[in-house]
């Protein structure tokens, strides 16, 4: 009975982990100022379910001097090919310093970009920005679904129920051949 107890933890996990998802993400990103490739902040996501969503990029009001940056957001469709007719939304100072977007997004792939003030889609795009004046600071970023859409979760908490389960089934197995 033990062994199907935790076979059946096992194949929940494992389950569980291909169809992870949220209606609300939060997360912090790094900014740095760097004349090399990579040097915008992303956040890559898939809306798994059409809906309502609300993005904020906080960076001074309410997170302290760890976060005292005035951020901007861009909003993108990802089809793989980022460019200008991708572009979606920006905002820059909704709400004091920080920004925020409401958007209506259909089932797909979709990117966030964020640094701080003054961030122009050319640096989104060539994903280089080397005009930041205060580096080395964190933006936080949060999706909220307003309406019950879905965003579906970062590959690292994916990834983590998926090694769980497999560690699970590992441990049920090496018991097994006790």
């Amino acid at each position: 009975m033990l062994k199907f107890i935790t076979l059946l933890c096992c194949t929940t996990l494992l389950a569980i982990s291909s169809f992870a998802s949220a209606n609300v993400i939060t997360t912090d990103v790094f900014v740095t100022e760097s004349d090399k490739a990579g040097s915008v902040p992303r956040l890559y996501f898939t809306v798994t379910k059409a809906g309502d969503f609300s993005f904020d990029a906080l960076g001074s009001r309410l997170l302290g001097d760890t976060f005292n940056i005035d951020p901007m957001m861009y909003i993108f469709k990802n089809d793989g090919a980022l460019d200008s007719n991708d572009f979606l939304a920006m905002n820059d100072d909704s709400n004091g310093k920080d920004s925020h977007i409401d958007l209506t997004l259909s089932v797909g792939n979709y990117l966030i970009a964020v640094s701080e003030y003054f961030f122009e889609m050319d640096n989104v795009i060539s994903g280089i920005d080397d005009s930041i004046s205060d580096p080395n600071k964190y933006i936080r970023l949060s999706i909220a679904s307003t309406n019950g859409g879905e965003v579906s979760v970062p590959a690292p908490a994916t990834i983590f129920l998926l090694l769980m389960g497999l560690l699970m089934l590992g441990f049920s197995y090496k018991k097994s051949i006790k």
